[in-house]
C-alpha cells in the first residue's frame, strides 16, 4: 500500500488510504480461508479412512481457529459499517464525490467481509459433520468391542457356573 500510495496520486488523500488498507486486509482473508478450507477437506477423508484422537484434536484446533477468525471478520464487519455510514451522510463541498465513491467502494469491502463469514460459518458447520462422524465411527468401534466380550462371557458363563459349582464340594 505502502508503495502504491507514493506512486498513485489519487492515493495521496489518507481517506483513501484508510480504504487501501482495509481492503488489502479483507482480500487477505479469502485466501486464509481457502487455505483452511483444503485443510478441512483433508481432515475430513482422515476421519472417514481411519478416526484417531490426533484428528479429533485437529478438528478442535481448527474449530478454535475458526472461532478466532470469525471474530477478527465480524470486528472487521462492525468497523466497515462505521465507515459506510460515516459517508452515507453528504457533506457539502468538493469532498462530495470523494465521499460517495468512498461510500461505494467500502460498500464493496463489506460485501467481501460478509462473504468471509459465510465461509465461516460453513467450514465450522463442516467441522461439526466431521466431529460426528468422527464419534459415531469411535461408537461404532466400541460396538464391535462389546459385541466380541458379550460373545466370549457368554462362552465362559457355562463353564464359570459349573466350575463354582464343583468348586464348592
Amino acid at each position: 500500500i505502502a508503495a502504491r500510495a507514493k506512486s498513485e496520486p489519487a492515493l495521496q488523500d489518507p481517506e483513501r488510504i484508510t480504504h487501501a488498507l482495509v481492503d488489502s486486509a479483507v482480500d487477505h482473508y479469502l485466501p486464509a480461508l481457502d487455505h483452511l478450507g483444503d485443510f478441512i477437506n483433508r481432515l475430513e477423508d482422515r476421519v472417514i479412512r481411519n478416526p484417531a484422537p490426533p484428528t479429533l484434536r485437529e478438528i478442535f484446533r481448527l474449530k478454535r481457529v475458526l472461532l478466532d477468525f470469525r471474530r477478527v471478520a465480524t470486528s472487521m464487519r462492525e468497523a466497515v459499517n462505521g465507515l459506510i455510514r460515516r459517508y452515507d451522510i453528504p457533506h457539502p463541498g468538493p469532498r462530495a464525490a470523494v465521499d460517495q465513491d468512498l461510500r461505494f467502494y467500502y460498500r464493496d469491502v463489506y460485501e467481501h467481509v460478509v462473504r468471509v463469514i459465510d465461509f465461516i460459518e460453513t467450514y465450522r458447520d463442516l467441522l461439526t459433520g466431521s466431529l460426528d462422524i468422527y464419534l459415531s465411527a469411535v461408537a461404532n468401534r466400541t460396538n464391535d468391542v462389546m459385541k466380541i466380550l458379550t460373545l466370549w462371557g457368554t462362552i465362559a458363563m457355562p463353564l464359570l457356573v459349573l466350575t463354582s459349582f464343583y468348586g464348592m464340594n
